[in-house]
C-alpha cells in the first residue's frame, strides 16, 4: 500500500470534512434583494435571504407613516409581503426595509416623483 495511499486517503477525508463543514453554515447564494411587485396594495418580493430566516419588513411612506410585517423565508430564501390597504399616492415617496434575524438587510427606496407644475 505504501505512503502514497495514506496521503491520498488523508486528503480525501480532509476534503470531505471541509466540504461538509462549509455547507452546514452556508450563506445564501446571492445578496438579499427586494423587488416591487405592485403598489395597489403595496407588495414586495424578497430574494436571497437565509432559509427559514425571520424577516421584519417595514414600509415607510413619507406622508403617512410606518407599516410593519414579519415573515419567515421559504427553503430558497424568498418571501412575498403584501401591505393590505397601503397604497402610495402618485406624488409620495417611500422606502421599504427588510431586516432578517440572521443579519440580512436590504432597502428599496422609491423617491417621490416630480409632481406639480413649475411656475
Amino acid at each position: 500500500m505504501g505512503i502514497l495511499w495514506g496521503v491520498r486517503r488523508f486528503f480525501a477525508i480532509s476534503t470531505a470534512v471541509l466540504a461538509a463543514a462549509g455547507s452546514a453554515g452556508a450563506a445564501p447564494a446571492s445578496a438579499p434583494a427586494l423587488r416591487l411587485i405592485d403598489t395597489s396594495p403595496l407588495t414586495v418580493r424578497g430574494l436571497g435571504f437565509h432559509e427559514s430566516e425571520h424577516v421584519r419588513v417595514t414600509a415607510i411612506l413619507y406622508a403617512r407613516g410606518r407599516y410593519m410585517r414579519t415573515v419567515t423565508t421559504g427553503s430558497r430564501g424568498g418571501f412575498v409581503v403584501r401591505f393590505g390597504g397601503v397604497e402610495p399616492g402618485p406624488c409620495e415617496g417611500y422606502r421599504i426595509v427588510a431586516l432578517g434575524d440572521e443579519g440580512s438587510r436590504v432597502t428599496l427606496w422609491m423617491p417621490p416623483p416630480a409632481c406639480g407644475g413649475v411656475p
